[in-house]
């Protein structure tokens, strides 16, 4: 698989300061509540080595470009890409992701972990132009209630 681009990109966010995580994790604190971050490379391009994450307690969230590399990690949430939403979303299509029989978009129970699958910013292209078809892109904003975060700081 071409991955130049990723690796440009990579480098690019690196040098502005985002630690780009590729098989690897980091244990933080976001507003004093200690979370770790774990970061799966792309499986597509046969390059997922998931780390050894230790099993501490803490709410931990993996990254991973396609949700079919789900395994079972002891996940409190997965995040994904790689499906575009479907880049062509036509109506029988939506019903099935709507329906959780084909996972596009959207959230997910996978085995018991929620699991978000986003549309992402762009999709695949041709000649410069961005494929897609009834399938808007989207940054997503995951803002936690406050009963949320008690349950993640173990306070419920």
């Amino acid at each position: 698989a071409d991955t130049v681009f990723a690796d440009e990109l990579a480098t690019t966010l690196e040098e502005n300061g985002v630690h780009v995580l590729r098989n690897e994790y980091v244990r933080t604190s976001i507003a004093g509540t200690e979370i770790i971050i774990v970061g799966v490379d792309d499986g597509w391009a046969g390059m997922a080595d998931p780390p050894d994450v230790p099993d501490t307690g803490v709410f931990t969230i993996y990254l991973i470009h396609e949700p079919s590399c789900r395994a079972d990690w002891d996940a409190d949430i997965i995040l994904a890409g790689h499906t575009h939403g479907g880049q062509f979303l036509f109506p029988i299509i939506d019903q099935l992701n709507d329906h959780g029989i084909i996972e596009l978009a959207g959230m997910f129970d996978a085995d018991g972990t929620p699991t978000y699958i986003s549309r992402g910013v762009c999709g695949s292209s041709l000649a410069g132009v961005d494929l897609r078809f009834n399938c808007q892109p989207e940054i997503v904003l995951i803002n936690p209630t406050e009963e949320q975060v008690r349950v993640i700081n173990g306070s419920a």
